[in-house]
């Protein structure tokens, strides 16, 4: 009799601990880290230009929308920068608003 009933007690507790597992929020790996994006487009941008010193804003939202805000030297440091940007995983779209000096 006692064996039934701890037999009873540990399904019950398997079923309990279940459905506990059930109302948690399900984590995906889908989830974006946007600090992360824009340490990963900082690094970029000082790999390609390591002595060069910028005033580059970088916004990033949830959803992989980067933002580029500042100044630059010239164009092509402009749209390199934005490539940079672009090649991010994650990244699902960049704003260019930097300007030229």
């Amino acid at each position: 009799m006692a064996q039934r009933l701890t037999v009873a007690l540990s399904l019950l507790l398997i079923v309990a601990a279940a459905s506990a597992c059930r109302s948690l929020p399900e984590v995906t790996g889908d989830t974006l880290d946007p600090a992360a994006i824009e340490a990963a487009i900082r690094g970029g941008i000082a790999a390609q230009y390591p002595d060069a010193t910028f005033d580059i804003g970088i916004s990033v939202t949830q959803d992989g929308v980067v933002t580029l805000t500042g100044t630059v030297e010239d164009n092509l440091r402009r749209q390199k920068i934005g490539e940079i940007a672009a090649d991010v995983h994650d990244v699902t779209r960049v704003i260019n608003n930097l300007q030229v000096e």
